[in-house]
């Protein structure tokens, strides 16, 4: 937690995405015991993005899941208009508005995602497919400002942390998860999908742990370009 800068003193209040994927379910647990451990309050939210028949009964689970750990837990909802396509890029434009919504309901400092690194991996391949600079093969940034909340920083602690592990932890806490068939989608109209096909017979020659050093090199000098353009801002700009 104190890579995402997240306080350890009592004031930290938090809101965690949970799909009820091993990923997210993980997240909600570690997240809980250290909650419980700091002091600090904690709202778990499930947004149903309407995409499957199954995604209101799967939201209904972990809401029953996570009460019965007395995690405060709210079932959010997308509201599709109907010019608008129905598909993941938009539903995730959806999730983060819901997010932003919940965030400042609760009053919150920190939105937390369970992003891992095999994702960190999978979006550094499709930045590549798509010729991306060196901004873009750094991957999923640890931190970020929330553009429609700028008080409220989105948080990924998992980065560095293999899917496989995150199942254990689930089992070490004795908790059920959801096994999502999207992520299982191969087809022309899903490049992660394929990327990540790909990957797992990649997996089998170099491991996802040793992608790290050159994620981390990447994002290391993403880092330092930020801060000289803002060293030059700083210096040569002036806001009347």
């Amino acid at each position: 937690m104190r890579s995402c800068s997240i306080p350890e003193d009592g004031s930290a209040s938090l809101l965690v995405g949970v799909s009820g994927g091993s990923d997210s379910m993980a997240l909600c647990m570690l997240l809980h015991e250290w909650a419980a451990r700091t002091s600090s309050k904690l709202h778990a939210v499930t947004v149903d993005h309407g995409l499957r028949r199954e995604a209101s009964l799967e939201a209904a689970q972990v809401h029953e899941w996570l009460s019965r750990r007395q995690i405060e837990h709210s079932i959010m909802r997308i509201e599709w208009p109907v010019h608008i396509p129905k598909n993941s890029q938009n539903a995730r434009k959806f999730r983060y508005a819901l997010l932003s919504s919940a965030a400042k309901e609760h009053k919150v400092g920190h939105i937390l995602t369970a992003h891992h690194l095999e994702d960190q991996i999978e979006t550094f391949w499709i930045n590549v497919a798509h010729l991306s600079n060196l901004f873009g093969m750094a991957g999923i940034p640890r931190t970020r400002v929330l553009e429609s909340l700028p008080e409220v920083m989105v948080a990924r602690p998992l980065l560095e942390t293999v899917k496989e592990d995150l199942k254990n932890i689930c089992g070490w806490f004795q908790q059920n998860w959801i096994e999502d068939p999207s992520n299982e989608k191969t087809s022309l109209g899903h490049q992660r999908g394929r990327i990540r096909k790909a990957l797992k017979e990649i997996y089998h020659l170099v491991p996802p742990s040793h992608f790290l050093l050159l994620l981390k090199t990447t994002s290391e000098a993403r880092q330092e370009i930020e801060a000289q353009v803002q060293s030059f801002l700083d210096v040569h700009t002036k806001f009347q």
